[in-house]
């Protein structure tokens, strides 16, 4: 987990979830533009999505769509699977975990 030096992520509290559920955290320069743009972009994709005529579909079409970054969409990363109802035809060989 990336985040900035606020104050909500150094506290003790923080560093115990930080501890119990196993997962590492770094803290970026307030001057870091990079890290700052990531987030940006994360804010507007959801901005995008909550604007829609069905916030539902949209979402369910994110989470559908394959990211850049990883090759792989968002339900697949979290589920090990892609979602097999959308709107969008799939191969059922892409639907094989």
């Amino acid at each position: 987990m990336v985040t900035d030096n606020r104050p909500q992520f150094v506290q003790k509290a923080f560093k115990k979830l930080e501890h119990q559920y196993n997962f590492n955290h770094i803290t970026t320069s307030p001057h870091y533009p990079q890290v700052n743009g990531k987030a940006e972009r994360a804010m507007q994709a959801a901005k995008r999505v909550l604007k829609q005529k069905d916030p539902f579909l949209a979402l369910l079409h994110y989470r559908v769509t394959l990211l850049n970054a990883t090759k792989s969409s968002p339900a697949q990363l979290i589920m090990e699977r892609q979602l097999r109802r959308t709107p969008i035809p799939t191969l059922e060989k892409a639907l094989t975990p």
